[in-house]
């Protein structure tokens, strides 16, 4: 089976705005360098002594999103990101690639929770920042 490779450069972190499904606004967070997105499914073990062999069924899944961005200040998606942190707000949002609809990625609702920037003195200050999912997110 043929691969068809993805140019990472092409997947980014978008804010989606929305009032119905037909409505939604993609809007990119300037300056990304890197982006992440992680599923995670948690084991429970149900090992017994009759077994020497360690037994484990599925637990609860969970995901979370992280990207590396160009800090500008400027920028009201980045400095918006800050404030949903501080208030505890949740943020839609879609990782992956986009043309005119949404082509390949994951999209839902998470938390932000963690914003940190590096000052570095020889090249430019970046921004990293985290978000953890809530609830289910949406295969695109």
């Amino acid at each position: 089976m043929a691969v068809t490779p993805v140019a990472g450069k092409t997947a980014k972190i978008y804010i989606v705005s929305t009032t119905t499904v037909a409505d939604d606004t993609n809007t990119v967070i300037g300056g990304e360098l890197n982006s992440s997105v992680t599923v995670n499914g948690a084991t429970i073990d149900v090992s017994s002594k009759d077994s020497n062999w360690a037994d484990y069924i599925a637990g609860q899944t969970s995901w979370e999103a992280s990207g590396s961005f160009i800090s500008d200040h400027g920028t009201a998606e980045q400095e918006d990101l800050y404030d949903s942190l501080v208030a505890g707000t949740k943020v839609r949002i879609f990782i992956g690639t986009l043309s005119t609809t949404r082509t390949y990625g994951v999209m839902g609702n998470a938390l932000v929770t963690s914003v940190s920037e590096s000052f570095d003195n020889a090249g430019v200050s970046t921004k990293d920042i985290s978000f953890q999912g809530c609830g289910e997110p949406t295969r695109v």
